[in-house]
């Protein structure tokens, strides 16, 4: 598990136990951060299956190499909430009634300074979720978090399910 912190992801076992590897965060354009000030605030993380840390925040997301601590910017605006899993990557962009997920084929084979993204589509949060702020995929579809810590049950297809349980 990669925790993320203020200023850098954790890395923890099983039992929940530093493992003592941080890695850096970037600032919001891509760059390494000069100070802990400097990072911008990133709200969600998410990795892919080629190892790649994605950071998303207010400002924009950031793929962040694990391994050499590179990142770069995106041209993927502002989002909540991440989802990755293999060359795919899930935006979540909360709204104050329901949002939008957008899901974006990612480029693993990319060595070059620039992370390519092209959105496959998207599918829209109902106003039944209030400010959407985290999401994660399950065997049978999709858990969205709200900011008031309720959380909603949707199909595959993002259909709501009419499932919901309180904080």
């Amino acid at each position: 598990w990669w925790l993320l912190g203020e200023t850098a992801l954790y890395h923890v076992n099983e039992e929940w136990r530093p493992t003592g590897e941080t890695i850096a965060l970037p600032t919001v354009n891509g760059t390494r951060a000069a100070t802990a000030n400097e990072t911008g605030r990133f709200d969600a993380v998410a990795r892919d299956g080629a190892g790649r840390f994605w950071l998303a925040g207010d400002r924009g997301v950031v793929a962040l190499d694990g391994a050499t601590g590179a990142a770069n910017a995106t041209d993927i605006a502002r989002a909540t909430g991440l989802y990755a899993e293999d060359d795919r990557l899930w935006v979540l962009r909360e709204g104050v009634r329901g949002g939008q997920v957008t899901r974006y084929a990612l480029d693993t084979t990319n060595e070059s300074a620039n992370v390519s993204t092209t959105a496959e589509g998207s599918a829209r949060i109902g106003p039944e979720v209030r400010r959407p702020t985290d999401f994660t995929r399950t065997e049978t579809g999709w858990l969205v978090v709200s900011a008031e810590r309720n959380l909603f049950v949707y199909d595959t297809d993002w259909t709501y399910t009419g499932e919901r349980y309180g904080s």
